[in-house]
């Protein structure tokens, strides 16, 4: 469960045959077919898993067809029913062109329509919605495509948009598989409409004290729960523990119930609490008993014994048990947030050592130095960090430096007294940068290669004031979550200087964009693109020699720093070695990219383990 419960509501204002929005407004003017299927129209694109404008010339014949059903409808006295043969019609579908209010533009909006299986075997998600921007002819990147039908109970399908500075579009219910199994799906209650932008309190899950909170004096210790929320602008905390025959005033101390990277501007006014104590069994009441200026809660009492109800007195005895709940406010968190707009986390790791950390967790946009001017490196470390809500398949982790020069954050590598750190690992192999791999629905390690840009030590001087921090932008339930695209290529031939890389084999080309015979992939949506691979040098034995390949994008190189296939270093040679490397670039639709050996000597040597992998990330 992520940090934020977030729940999309419906456009709609009842269960009625209405298809009038919560907004009141919808911009498809029928969607309901009370009395006809007007404006709907079927039609046959080049067969892929994405259509290419949605209104091609219908070519499937009966194989799909849509009518007016009024035999159980789902709402009121008539729907859409879709129907399809055995006859696979992959890359066929329906469509609706609408306008909307030039108004609008940039705002979030919604599409949502109810779906049943009438009758057949419908496979899950064999349909997927998809909306056309007529006037720049580009698709919109929607959150939800996948439509799912079930018999006997419809299903609601709910995605958001933000619509370009276009007024035209085209909602398309497209069939991006080659199936042959028969069908028909009812579908009703069709709206396009503006969403309401929710704004209401933050509450998360309960979640565990990376770090438990320090209780002294309590004899031995022992946790039962040491858990805390956030509700607002307030963390909430519950603390449940066992002691025995204290050694001095129980206490727990303040700081430690603030999670790592959280702050509070004023502990001892802010802090609200009850608490209750069972000593050898009997309960009792601490209420006020909280010293804001030592942590102490039982501070007014002996310490061998303890009122529990204010007439009877209870010597120490046994095992004892301690509950705490409270609350205070942190500086980092308001009091509402807006539910359907982006969230961004940072987080970062503390550590200075020439070592693997897991624990030393920073959240909050400060970052940390870390080793960073601090700190040489004998072999390659990873810091890990923790976000306070799990990163999603459709979330964009990004490593950003701070710049004590300009006071500035950046994305792409620094240059502070004529020396760089890369951090996106420009220089790829073992010896330089830094570079991120995510490892559970929270955590990210980060990367120290041995040096910070290939030859400049973590430790150097000129880097005193650096700071590092990973940046995560999340699109919610209700924001924007891009359309999977995907190419993974691996192996090639021998590739000489100057040529472009040719892959032998496609494991994964989502939507056809990677032509094989020339090595180039053309984005099928606009959007941030992560490009990725492994590389080997062609000649590892020959000192003084090194090979560098360039991406580019559009016919013409793009990437800052060349991807450098380095086997040899001060003129002794290394061996061949393998060499991985991350690039982003920001695509529009019908951009193209390519790999190619652009200068250097030795190429590339032919290697069936080699990789090329194409992603969208996001919009």
């Amino acid at each position: 469960m992520g940090l934020f419960q977030q729940f999309p509501p419906a456009l709609t204002t009842s269960n009625s045959s209405s298809s009038t929005s919560s907004t009141g407004v919808n911009y498809l003017n029928n969607g309901t077919f009370e009395t006809d299927i007007s404006g709907y129209n079927l039609y046959s694109d080049t067969p892929g898993v994405s259509p290419v404008s949605g209104n091609g010339t219908y070519t499937a014949g009966v194989n799909l067809t849509i009518a007016r059903n009024i035999t159980n409808p789902q709402f009121g006295t008539a729907d859409l029913l879709l129907s399809k043969t055995t006859t696979s019609v992959y890359g066929s579908g329906v469509y609706y062109d609408f306008s909307i209010d030039s108004g609008i533009s940039g705002q979030i909006m919604g599409i949502e329509f109810y779906t049943k299986l009438f009758s057949g075997t419908y496979t899950d998600q064999e349909l997927t919605v998809f909306l056309y921007d007529k006037t720049n002819s580009s698709f919109i990147p929607i959150s939800m495509s996948g439509i799912s039908a079930q018999a006997g109970s419809s299903n609601r399908f709910y995605a958001t948009f933000f619509p370009s500075s276009s007024v035209n579009y085209r909602l398309i219910i497209h069939n991006g598989q080659a199936l042959t199994n028969a069908w028909a799906m009812q579908i009703d209650r069709i709206i396009v409409a503006p969403q309401t932008v929710p704004n209401g309190t933050a509450v998360s899950a309960w979640k565990t004290y990376d770090t438990l909170p320090t209780i002294s004096n309590g004899g031995t210790t022992n946790w039962t729960i040491a858990q805390y929320r956030r509700i607002g602008d307030a963390l909430h905390f519950r603390l449940i523990f066992s002691f025995t025959t204290p050694t001095g005033t129980l206490q727990v101390v303040p700081s430690s119930i603030i999670p790592s990277g959280l702050s509070t501007s004023d502990f001892s006014n802010n802090l609200q609490f009850v608490a209750k104590l069972s000593v050898a069994g009997q309960p009792g009441n601490l209420g006020a008993m909280w010293n804001t200026n030592t942590g102490s809660f039982l501070a007014d009492y002996p310490l061998n014994q303890v009122s529990i109800n204010a007439t009877v007195p209870l010597s120490w005895t046994g095992t004892n048990y301690c509950f705490i709940e409270g609350d205070f406010k942190i500086v980092q968190w308001g009091s509402n947030i807006n539910l359907a707009t982006d969230f961004t986390e940072y987080a970062s790791n503390s550590s200075s050592t020439n070592a693997d950390d897991t624990t030393s967790f920073v959240n909050g946009s400060g970052g940390s130095a870390g080793v960073i001017g601090v700190t040489s490196m004998t072999a390659t470390r990873f810091k890990r960090v923790r976000f306070l809500r799990p990163i999603q398949p459709t979330d964009m982790l990004v490593i950003e430096l701070f710049n004590p020069t300009n006071g500035s954050w950046s994305q792409s590598d620094i240059s502070v007294g004529g020396n760089s750190v890369s951090s996106h690992s420009m220089y790829v192999t073992s010896r330089g940068g830094m570079v991120m791999q995510a490892v559970n629905s929270t955590d990210v390690d980060v990367g120290f290669n041995l040096t910070a840009d290939g030859s400049a030590l973590w430790s150097a001087a000129a880097y005193i004031g650096i700071k590092w921090r990973v940046r995560k932008v999340s699109n919610g339930n209700m924001a924007e979550q891009p359309p999977v695209v995907r190419a993974e290529l691996f192996g090639h031939g021998a590739i000489a200087t100057a040529s472009d890389i040719i892959w032998t084999t496609k494991n994964e080309d989502t939507h056809s964009a990677f032509n094989m015979s020339t090595g180039v992939f053309t984005a099928p949506f606009p959007g941030v693109y992560l490009v990725s691979g492994m590389l080997q040098p062609k000649d590892g034995t020959s000192a003084g020699n090194s090979q560098a390949v360039d991406l580019y994008k559009n016919g013409s190189p793009f990437t800052p720093q060349k991807i450098l296939v380095d086997y040899s270093s001060n003129g002794t040679a290394l061996g061949a070695r393998q060499t991985t490397f991350s690039h982003t670039a920001r695509l529009t639709t019908g951009d193209t990219l390519k790999a190619r050996c652009s200068n250097g000597s030795g190429g590339l040597v032919s290697n069936t383990f080699a990789r090329f992998e194409i992603t969208r990330i996001g919009s």
